[in-house]
């Protein structure tokens, strides 16, 4: 609580909770979310891993495979 209101005043954010220690993966992001933290230390990488999810993946493997086609034909019309 003490460092959540040095902060505050340091940098002038008002949260009253702070996940101090580095996220190491998403689960432990989630879990400080779902707690209430409202800041979060998280590296870069485990950035670019909650940005990567497998049904993101699938669903973007699913449009392409249906638009790329589509797009095509509109182009040979159009061109």
């Amino acid at each position: 609580m003490i460092v959540s209101y040095l902060f505050s005043i340091t940098f002038f954010i008002r949260a009253k909770y702070l996940a101090m220690d580095s996220m190491r993966n998403p689960r432990q992001v989630r879990e400080a979310a779902l707690a209430g933290a409202h800041i979060a230390t998280i590296p870069f990488n485990v950035i670019k891993q909650i940005m990567i999810h497998y049904k993101t993946v699938e669903g973007m493997r699913k449009f392409t495979s249906d638009v790329v086609p589509e797009y095509a034909k509109v182009v040979k019309q159009n061109g």
